[in-house]
């Protein structure tokens, strides 16, 4: 009976939120087996029943999964840095924080976010004031400044500064902290493709500090849409966080037309929020929004695309395919590749079988979802 550590286990089960999947579903699934009364209060470096988790998982219809003999140093780092004694469950809530869209702190780890908008090989060498900033921790960033790493003339492979990186960790304090700090006016600070501290904050996905940036800041919103060279706009930016809560204050209360959010790749609302990994955002631009799902980006690459192609998130496909009956696997887009071609050529084999499987099973055969219905809370 093969046993691994809970560290081990949450980390390389997980490892792909460090770089550009954001398995979400990955983490509901770990979170719901640490939290049975069987694993409730294992410690981070006891063993846990390897073989039992696999067979839970594929009680829910995922993949199996396969721990490597050693850690690499990055996760290992990691997960150093948010090492804690309490119990499994807290362990991973340590790991991946996700808290309310009314909370001042981070939604979710900002440099978990910053992987995902960013090319690898720059990811592959950040330095310290990025980390800290990205942290959304005032005392991390201090050490950064204190030690000559952060200065306000530092720039990302973007364009992006301290507090572009501040709040897309989603931290009020850390925005706060850095615009006092280092002087930075947040009204001349943009990126190179001119987007703003506004749309890196709507990236968070955090309601509370969006606000707070137009309001402190006298910064409005439709004017960060304009300065986009991309045409990026806060409810894109909201989508691709994922969070329902932020994408529904961007359309109620900003009343911003979905309709019209579509970046100069065309890419659209739905598109944004198949990218998030969370089918809960792609739920709510597909009811709420009504967005349609046989919409196009500049390239002829539609929603499945998107899904088997980036977020190669199962559950997304299934639930699109559910939707839209005609969404067609074998669609090429301007390249001449289909969704199918995209999902067979992921590397990661059994993320490949999973999405694969999830394009070419019949609907009829699919287990019956959990449709539950999204409800976002009022802005």
């Amino acid at each position: 009976m093969k046993k691994v550590t809970l560290q081990k286990l949450i980390l390389d089960y997980t490892e792909s939120l460090y770089f550009f999947q954001r398995e979400d579903h990955r983490i509901k699934l770990l979170k719901e087996f640490l939290n049975t009364e069987e694993n409730l209060l294992l410690r981070d470096d006891e063993e846990i029943n390897f073989t039992k988790f696999n067979d839970f998982i594929k009680l829910k219809k995922q993949p199996p999964v396969t721990i490597d003999e050693k850690s690499t140093d990055t996760v290992t780092t990691l997960f150093k840095q948010f090492k804690t004694n309490t119990t499994g469950y807290n362990t991973f809530s340590t790991l991946f924080p996700r808290a309310s869209s009314h909370d001042e702190e981070k939604l979710d780890d900002g440099l978990t976010r910053y992987k995902r908008l960013m090319d690898p090989k720059t990811i592959a060498a950040l330095s310290h004031w990025q980390i800290a900033c990205l942290s959304g921790d005032p005392k991390k960033i201090k050490s950064a400044i204190d030690q000559k790493e952060l200065t306000d003339e530092k720039r990302d492979a973007l364009g992006a500064n301290a507090l572009h990186l501040a709040a897309l960790s989603g931290s009020i304090s850390a925005v706060n902290y850095v615009v006092k700090k280092l002087k930075i006016n947040p009204l001349e600070s943009n990126n190179n493709a001119g987007e703003d501290v506004l749309l890196y904050s709507a990236r968070s996905g955090n309601v509370t500090l969006m606000r707070h940036v137009m309001k402190e800041f006298e910064i409005h919103y439709a004017e960060s849409n304009e300065k986009s060279k991309y045409d990026n706009d806060v409810l894109l930016c909201t989508a691709w966080s994922g969070n329902v809560d932020a994408m529904h204050y961007s359309t109620k209360k900003l009343e911003i037309d979905s309709v019209d959010s579509v970046d100069r790749f065309g890419k659209n609302t739905l598109m944004c929020a198949i990218l998030s990994g969370n089918v809960d955002a792609v739920k709510y631009a597909v009811e709420k929004l009504n967005l349609p799902l046989t919409s196009i980006d500049s390239e002829k690459r539609n929603a499945l695309h998107y899904a088997a192609g980036i977020s190669q998130n199962p559950e997304i496909i299934i639930y699109l395919r559910k939707q839209a009956k005609n969404l067609n696997m074998n669609v090429p887009d301007m390249h001449g590749h289909t969704p199918l071609w995209y999902a067979e050529h992921i590397q990661d084999k059994t993320v490949k079988e999973a999405v694969v499987d999830a394009l070419k099973t019949p609907l009829n055969k699919i287990a019956v979802q959990d449709d539950k219905k999204i409800e976002p809370r009022k802005p």
